[in-house]
């Protein structure tokens, strides 16, 4: 209970943070008051901090308490959340829309290459996988067109609401934990895809992210990729140095 506790609370600050209810500079209240006002432990509350300072939201500083670093939610995470969990964070009306379900061969080998996975041969690495390909929307308007191949010799069944829900989600309580993944980001033109369904000119650019997602027991369960159009894409990475004592 006390893990749900704790993000829903994350998520409440966060989200208090992103509207600007605390703006940067501005302190939490400390955890004592939080831990009242929340009714739970201060354990919880620790977990909840915890989660907004990895993501660079807070600062502690020793004897004051919590600042406020930064405000700016971002579509695309340094961590490994799918759109549903990002999606939650941002406060803000979002939607899914199915535009493709199709059963295809993938090789995984060749998924951060120019080719992409689909393969129409068998090969001695195709792999059998789901193709499902989303539509993302915020406020009514087209950021990101989502394909995620699901290797179905991992994850054997889907979800039957196949827009709307969490694959991560499903995963974790089907199969197993989600754990890593293998992430690249580059630019590429605009095809006919893309001008679409993200109503981007033809011959402009797009960010795509594409990424091997990985089980805590190291098995390859989805690739996943993302276009979206330059100016609705935000990536800011917190990175804090270590030193050496």
């Amino acid at each position: 209970m006390n893990d749900n506790k704790y993000e829903l609370i994350y998520r409440d600050l966060a989200g208090k943070i992103a509207a600007g209810t605390f703006a940067v500079g501005d302190y939490l209240p400390s955890e004592n008051v939080l831990r009242r006002q929340y009714d739970v432990s201060r354990e919880t509350i620790r977990k909840a901090l915890l989660a907004l300072l990895n993501e660079g939201k807070i600062q502690k500083i020793h004897g004051k308490g919590s600042v406020v670093i930064g405000t700016r939610p971002a579509l695309s995470s340094p961590e490994l959340k799918g759109f549903t969990e990002i999606a939650a964070s941002l406060d803000v009306p979002t939607n899914s829309r199915l535009v493709e379900n199709d059963s295809v061969s993938v090789d995984p080998d060749r998924f951060f290459s120019k080719e992409g996975p689909v393969v129409r041969f068998g090969t001695n690495r195709a792999q059998p996988a789901i193709l499902i390909g989303r539509l993302r929307q915020i406020r009514n308007q087209p950021v990101s067109l989502d394909r995620d191949f699901v290797l179905t010799d991992v994850v054997p069944t889907l979800p039957p609401d196949l827009a709307e829900t969490s694959l991560y989600g499903h995963v974790e309580r089907s199969v197993a934990p989600i754990s890593y993944a293998e992430r690249e980001i580059t630019m590429v033109p605009a095809d006919w895809d893309d001008h679409q369904f993200l109503e981007v000119q033809l011959g402009t650019s797009v960010v795509v992210i594409r990424q091997k997602v990985y089980l805590t027991d190291t098995r390859l369960a989805i690739l996943s990729e993302s276009r979206l159009d330059p100016q609705h894409f935000h990536y800011r990475e917190f990175v804090r140095r270590h030193l050496s004592p």
